[in-house]
């Protein structure tokens, strides 16, 4: 407000900052006079946390503020140009708390808190700015040109900047010290996860956010930390602290964690997870520091034969010994997809560290000469980069198993965690004697995880070859199952014929092993997805976890479940504890963003697809998850390109057709909707096509009747897209007619 000028106090010698207010405010009496005498008030504070104000003048016809000059930059610059640490986070936000206890004492209200008018100095003193002068402030900001900035002087009118208003100035009611602190919470929760809590694409949209609207949990810090700023930000000014100073008294307490033990602050996503309920952004992980070494993540072992289709074995040797590490609980392993992002990278181990937020890394080499097996590997410790140990075996191919066993037993030896019983059996757990059968497994998985058409069915192949040379594998039965499930969810076999088939895999598994996690959760899935046996999905989901809490997948698939029962909190809850037991995984990540999605919070759905995009650029689900949040707000011209995007990567597969299809309808291009109908149409005569798909696009065009004819006939076929029918917003224009409740009953909503 007004313009700013560096000037000197020639008689004192000293640098000053002159704000010149604008004439209309100038100009009003009424309003200067309360200015100044909230001026008279705030000068003769004299805290160290308050910028001084040394004159309140007038020359020419224009008034003009003298205050000290800050030498330093603002806190939005500071959050901008390097986010903040937990101890400074805490000393900045203590400092302001000292600044608002100070001026509360004297009966002043700041009303706008932002980091705006917060400056840090150099030598790391906050100045809170523009004390009195909020409420002369009548600009727009450019963001929100509609009302972003607005006024505020007697109840029923609204003043302060809108994504930091508490919800009773938002409502324009009467305010006290308490609005500060709400303010002042958002400021905090922005300096930990550098987004601020209530967004919205209008104005609008942020003030139902900020009425409404619970933030996301704040899991990159510990369970005090955020108990704190949710507490600053409650919406009832009853809940929240009732003084400045009684939130200073906590965050001295929580500075003095931080002082005590650095590691205090550094707490990890994992622990974190279990206590979520809400949404949140994707995390940013801790750094690796010095301390007890409970965090490991396990590089792709790299294949130095001649032969590169012995990749399988080189593979399936990390993904086992990640299996088995992962069984204990003393240690949080980073699961296969996220350190199979590093596979064939030349990369320090204790960058990868750093990045992942672990505190050791194994990596090594893998040579197989005909029948001998020769694997070099190390572990380093991130803290200082020292070689916590190192060792070179040579054994024959007939024996990787053992040596499988051994390598994770000595991992687990030198990390020095103290095993029961139970606890060494699983990792000595074999669940064939059969090398060939071992083998074969391990090339069904290797094309498995490749996720395409022809390494779905190549992946298919192999677990049958492994079935016949061990009929009592069960992994390679749940192996079979979840290759037969992806086959039919993706579009490439019609489910009635692929899915039956998963189901039996996945039951014969259990009759063999009924402790096998990784079966319960194939079952659990094709309850899911095709048999709709929603209560028996959920307890196949919690036995699995109950088994094995630490697979990703299986965190992933409940995730899905939860939402298409509508228990969205919990379901996101899910989606973040795969995210941190997999966080470099493209498809978890981008079910983050699709989980927020089906909760209707399409800004965290787009913002966790552009967190997605950095991980994965040409991963097309990311485009598909823009598309979708874009499309629901009205932003077809962006919604549209996105969708694009997805055809080119995908040839016009997986879905991707339909869905620009429907964004051509809903957003009037009606001839270009129609046309990719007698497209999908045409290629049915040829290939299998999705019914869902064609009933997509007519949903576009918002044509009812043609829309029911085709989801009919999805849901005859059983098409696992339908299990989100009943929440996603793509259908809310059916739900009042009565065939559509009566398709939502047969598949048992």
């Amino acid at each position: 407000m007004g313009e700013v000028y560096l000037a000197r106090d020639t008689e004192l010698g000293r640098l000053v900052a002159l704000k010149f207010l604008p004439a209309d405010v100038s100009s009003d009496r009424q309003r200067m006079q309360r200015f100044t005498n909230e001026a008279k008030i705030v000068s003769s504070l004299n805290h160290p946390n308050i910028l001084t104000i040394f004159e309140v003048g007038e020359i020419d016809g224009t008034r003009f503020i003298a205050t000290e000059y800050v030498d330093g930059i603002t806190l939005r610059q500071h959050i901008n140009d390097n986010p903040p640490q937990l101890q400074t986070i805490c000393d900045v936000a203590l400092q302001i708390c000292n600044a608002l206890e100070a001026a509360h004492s004297a009966g002043i209200v700041h009303r706008d808190i932002k980091p705006e008018n917060i400056m840090l100095r150099k030598d790391g003193i906050v100045k809170v700015l523009d004390f009195g002068l909020a409420k002369l402030s009548q600009e727009n900001s450019s963001l929100f040109p509609e009302a972003e900035t607005l006024a505020f002087t007697e109840p029923g009118l609204v003043f302060g900047t809108i994504s930091y208003m508490s919800p009773e100035q938002a409502r324009g009611q009467k305010i006290d010290q308490r609005t500060d602190i709400f303010s002042l919470g958002v400021v905090l929760y922005e300096m930990i996860a550098v987004r601020i809590p209530f967004e919205g694409a209008t104005a609008s949209d942020i003030l139902v956010s900020v009425l409404d609207r619970d933030p996301a949990p704040l899991l990159q810090v510990p369970p005090e930390v955020e108990a704190l700023v949710l507490r600053a930000l409650a919406k009832d000014k009853e809940s929240r602290y009732q003084t400045a100073g009684e939130m200073s008294s906590e965050l001295r307490h929580l500075k003095k964690l931080i002082e005590f033990d650095p590691d205090w602050g550094k707490t990890t996503l994992a622990e974190r997870y279990s206590q979520a309920s809400h949404s949140n952004k994707l995390s940013r992980h801790t750094p690796a520091t010095s301390g007890a070494i409970d965090s490991l993540a396990i590089l792709p072992l790299t294949n130095v034969s001649a032969d590169p289709s012995m990749e399988y074995l080189s593979d399936g040797i990390t993904e086992s010994i990640i299996n088995s590490l992962s069984q204990l609980p003393q240690i949080r392993v980073m699961a296969r997809a996220t350190v199979f992002r590093y596979k064939n990278k030349d990369i320090d181990p204790q960058d990868v560290g750093r990045e992942l937020g672990v505190r050791a890394v194994m990596h090594g080499k893998v040579l197989q000469m005909a029948d001998m097996l020769v694997i070099r590997t190390e572990l380093v410790n991130i803290a200082d980069g020292s070689q916590i140990w190192g060792e070179q075996y040579k054994r024959r191919l007939s024996d990787i198993l053992e040596l499988q066993e051994e390598i994770s037993k000595t991992i687990s030896e030198r990390l020095r965690v103290k095993l029961t019983g139970e606890e060494e059996q699983l990792l000595t757990r074999r669940y064939t004697e059969n090398i060939e059968a071992y083998q074969l497994y391990l090339k069904g998985r290797y094309f498995w995880s490749k996720r395409t058409r022809e390494g779905l069915r190549k992946g298919v192949e192999y677990f049958k070859q492994a079935i016949d040379g061990d009929p009592t594998y069960a992994l390679a039965y749940a192996g079979l199952a979840d290759a037969y499930a992806f086959l039919g969810l993706h579009r490439v076999t019609p489910p009635h014929d692929i899915l039956p088939k998963a189901r039996a895999a996945a039951v014969k598994a259990l009759q063999i092993d009924n402790t096998l996690a990784e079966a319960h959760s194939a079952l659990a899935n094709i309850k899911t997805i095709y048999d709709w046996d929603w209560a028996g999905a959920e307890n196949d989901f919690k036995r699995s976890l109950q088994l094995n809490q630490k697979d990703a997948t299986t965190h992933s698939y409940y995730a899905n479940y939860l939402a298409a029962m509508g228990r969205h909190e919990e379901a996101m809850a899910e989606t973040y504890r795969a995210q941190e037991l997999d966080p470099l995984s493209p498809i978890i990540n981008v079910m983050v963003g699709y989980t927020a999605f089906l909760k209707r919070d399409y800004v965290l759905a787009i913002e966790q697809c552009r967190k997605t995009l950095e991980i994965e650029p040409r991963f097309f689900w990311i485009r598909m998850g823009f598309g979708w949040a874009y499309e629901e707000m009205g932003m077809f011209e962006r919604a549209i390109p996105e969708f694009e995007k997805a055809v080119e990567l995908t040839g016009g597969t997986m879905g991707t057709l339909a869905g620009l299809g429907h964004a051509y309808g809903l957003a009037g291009c009606k001839q270009e909707a129609l046309e990719i109908i007698r497209k999908l149409q045409d290629k049915s005569q040829q290939s299998y096509v999705v019914a869902y798909d064609i009933a997509l696009v007519f949903a576009g065009l918002q044509d009812t009747d043609q829309t029911l004819a085709w989801l009919e006939v999805a849901c005859t076929d059983r098409f696992g897209w339908l299990i989100w029918i009943n929440v996603e917003p793509k259908w809310d224009f059916l739900r009042t007619e009565t065939r559509f409740q009566s398709l939502l009953r047969r598949i048992g909503f």
